[in-house]
Protein backbone atom coordinates (compact mmCIF):
# COMPACT_ATOMS: atom_id res chain seq x y z
CA UNK A 1 0.00 0.00 0.00
CA UNK A 2 1.20 3.51 -0.78
CA UNK A 3 -0.28 6.64 0.71
CA UNK A 4 0.62 10.29 0.46
CA UNK A 5 2.18 11.55 3.69
CA UNK A 6 -0.16 13.92 5.51
CA UNK A 7 1.63 16.10 8.09
CA UNK A 8 -1.65 16.48 10.00
CA UNK A 9 -1.09 12.94 11.32
CA UNK A 10 0.62 14.53 14.31
CA UNK A 11 -2.92 15.41 15.45
CA UNK A 12 -4.04 11.78 15.10
CA UNK A 13 -6.35 9.70 12.94
CA UNK A 14 -9.72 8.09 13.59
CA UNK A 15 -10.61 4.43 13.66
CA UNK A 16 -14.29 3.62 13.38
CA UNK A 17 -15.83 0.47 14.84
CA UNK A 18 -18.53 -1.16 12.74
CA UNK A 19 -20.20 -4.26 14.13
CA UNK A 20 -22.94 -6.19 12.35
CA UNK A 21 -23.63 -3.32 9.98
CA UNK A 22 -23.85 -0.67 12.70
CA UNK A 23 -21.45 2.15 13.60
CA UNK A 24 -20.63 1.47 17.27
CA UNK A 25 -18.02 4.10 18.05
CA UNK A 26 -14.63 5.53 17.23
CA UNK A 27 -11.23 6.27 18.70
CA UNK A 28 -8.65 8.82 17.73
CA UNK A 29 -5.13 7.38 17.56
CA UNK A 30 -2.55 10.00 18.48
CA UNK A 31 1.21 9.49 18.03
CA UNK A 32 3.50 9.99 20.99
CA UNK A 33 5.34 13.31 21.09
CA UNK A 34 7.97 13.61 18.37
CA UNK A 35 6.60 10.69 16.36
CA UNK A 36 4.36 10.26 13.33
CA UNK A 37 3.41 6.67 14.19
CA UNK A 38 -0.04 6.41 15.75
CA UNK A 39 -0.16 2.60 16.01
CA UNK A 40 -1.15 1.68 19.56
CA UNK A 41 1.51 -1.03 19.62
CA UNK A 42 4.14 1.53 18.65
CA UNK A 43 3.46 4.05 21.41
CA UNK A 44 0.36 5.80 20.07
CA UNK A 45 -2.52 6.39 22.43
CA UNK A 46 -6.25 5.99 21.96
CA UNK A 47 -8.59 8.83 22.81
CA UNK A 48 -12.37 8.52 22.78
CA UNK A 49 -13.81 10.67 20.01
CA UNK A 50 -17.01 11.37 18.13
CA UNK A 51 -17.62 11.34 14.42
CA UNK A 52 -18.68 14.57 12.79
CA UNK A 53 -21.77 14.60 10.55
CA UNK A 54 -19.82 13.94 7.33
CA UNK A 55 -17.82 11.09 8.90
CA UNK A 56 -21.01 9.50 10.25
CA UNK A 57 -22.69 9.62 6.83
CA UNK A 58 -19.68 7.92 5.23
CA UNK A 59 -19.39 5.36 8.04
CA UNK A 60 -23.07 4.42 7.75
CA UNK A 61 -22.75 3.93 3.99
CA UNK A 62 -19.74 1.67 4.51
CA UNK A 63 -21.50 -0.22 7.32
CA UNK A 64 -24.50 -0.84 5.08
CA UNK A 65 -22.26 -2.03 2.23
CA UNK A 66 -20.41 -4.40 4.55
CA UNK A 67 -23.67 -5.79 5.93
CA UNK A 68 -24.99 -6.49 2.42
CA UNK A 69 -21.76 -8.04 1.18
Amino acid sequence: MVQKFLPQIKHGDKRIFIIDGKVKGAIKRVPKKGSIISNLGQGGRAIKTRLNKKEMIIAKKIANYLKIN
